[in-house]
């Protein structure tokens, strides 16, 4: 089973939520094999992180829970918003802010 993602290009970030999370902004990955071990505790595992900001934090305890690390890929990555000339090549995001 693979969680596979990114982390945030902030530290803070990273220190603040966790680096063993990936972070939705860039994009994650899961195999067919973790999404269904993921649906059968899905609702439960929610409401018990119900706490964490986010999906991307809640999702990264339910994994936690089901006991998959996360993958890192390199190739995922989340808008710098102090860089605007990195949206003619991010996809479009929620993260990302008005520059």
């Amino acid at each position: 089973m693979y969680y596979i993602g990114g982390n945030s290009e902030s530290v803070e970030q990273n220190v603040v939520c966790s680096y063993n999370m990936a972070f939705g902004g860039g994009g994650i990955a899961i195999s067919h094999p973790l999404v269904a071990e993921l649906v059968k505790i899905l609702d439960g595992c929610i409401n018990r992180y119900h706490y964490l900001y986010g999906s991307d934090q809640r999702i990264g305890g339910c994994m936690a829970e089901i006991g998959v690390p996360l993958t890192h890929e390199l190739g995922f990555h989340q808008t710098l918003t102090k860089d605007g000339s990195r949206i003619l090549w991010v996809p479009d995001s929620k993260h990302r802010t008005t520059y």
